[in-house]
């Protein structure tokens, strides 16, 4: 009974705060497609607005579950509800068992959406942005570190560039990686070459084929897509597929190139996705025992500062000096420690 009324509580607020949320969002979507896009049709705007609202539920979740604990705790508090089932024995985290639950199964459900939902979505938003936006025209010619991904005849190629100059066709720093039944079966790498609209030539390469066991250097020239077409079909780290990243990773591993930027992107979305289940276990910890919202809510805050603050430091490690982001998951264990001890006094209870 008392978890069916938490419950229902909780999903009324929950609701009506990422209405308030999506709201906003349409807004700002409305505003941005109206002042800074060049195409300014009903079809962008429905899809830049509904990629734009998930990317900030996923990423807004923490505080939408705070503000929707917080308004149900105050009416708690409000009528003393929190006291008086204290009083008959039935310890807080009891009281609040549904609500971990449901937070539970929205982390659970977040983590897998990280797989592939999440990172399509950034990447149509991505591509809405750099196609229509008329502040990225300029920039827009210009490509930097994206990858291809292209599959011909039962094997993968993942293609690197580091820089493409779409006006020009000049591209710099291009690495194809050749991958066939899960193995490594060739590597190539070139500091510059061209791209005129379906063909690429890449000087100078080096070509390594593991199956033959041959290294050599050579001019080497590929089928691809119209460069003209391009800038919207390149991805980023962040836009890859689970799967995807874990065979970039083992294989980058494998010749002995910065594995770690693709098991930081890995570990971020892992991240990511647990927060909010720690923020929740925190501050309902703070609410019950405080039984007021300013302090709560500045430890909130600092919560989430101190977690992004975490999440780029893993970027930094990773891609700037080359180390195992999983090491930095160490400054994160403050967090979990704060979200154990929150557990414990909300199942001991507080002084009535």
């Amino acid at each position: 009974m008392l978890d069916r009324y938490i419950l229902r509580r909780f999903l009324v607020i929950f609701i009506v705060v990422n209405a308030v949320f999506a709201g906003a969002v349409v807004f700002y979507a409305l505003a941005e497609v109206l002042i800074a896009f060049k195409r300014k049709d009903l079809r962008t705007l429905l899809d830049y607005t509904l990629s734009l609202s998930v990317y900030v539920f996923f990423y807004a979740l923490p505080i939408s579950v705070f503000v929707s604990s917080s308004i149900l705790l105050r009416r708690l508090f409000s009528k003393k509800l929190d006291l008086i089932i204290q009083s008959f024995g039935a310890s807080p985290l009891r009281a609040l068992r549904s609500l971990f639950v449901f937070v539970s199964l929205l982390v659970f459900t977040n983590l897998l959406l990280s797989l592939n939902f999440y990172p399509s979505v950034k990447k149509t938003l991505f591509q809405i942005e750099k196609e229509y936006k008329k502040r990225q025209e300029y920039e827009s010619l210009i490509l930097r570190d994206f990858w291809f991904r292209l599959e011909e005849d039962g094997a993968r190629r993942f293609v690197n560039f580091k820089l493409v100059d779409l006006s020009e066709g000049t591209i710099y720093g291009a690495m194809l990686i050749e991958v066939k039944d899960g193995r490594i079966v060739r590597l190539i790498k070139s500091a510059e070459g061209v791209w005129h609209k379906n063909d690429m030539l890449l000087r100078s390469a080096l070509v390594e084929d593991f199956t033959l066991g041959s290294r050599e250097v050579k001019d080497m020239g590929f089928p691809m897509v119209d460069i003209r077409e391009v800038r919207g079909i390149g991805d980023k780290a962040e836009h890859l597929s689970m799967a995807d990243l874990i065979t970039l990773y083992t294989a980058t591993k494998e010749i002995g190139l910065n594995a770690h930027i693709y098991l930081y992107e890995m570990v971020n979305r892992l991240t990511v996705a647990f927060f909010p289940l720690l923020s929740t276990c925190i501050s309902l910890g703070l609410l019950m025992g405080y039984r007021s919202f300013k302090l709560p809510s500045l430890h909130f805050l600092f919560m989430v500062f101190y977690f992004l603050m975490v999440v780029n430091f893993q970027r930094l490690m990773a891609e700037r000096f080359g180390i195992n982001p999983f090491y930095s998951l160490a400054f994160a264990l403050p967090l979990v420690a704060l979200s154990l001890k929150s557990l414990y006094d909300l199942g001991k209870g507080f002084r009535v």
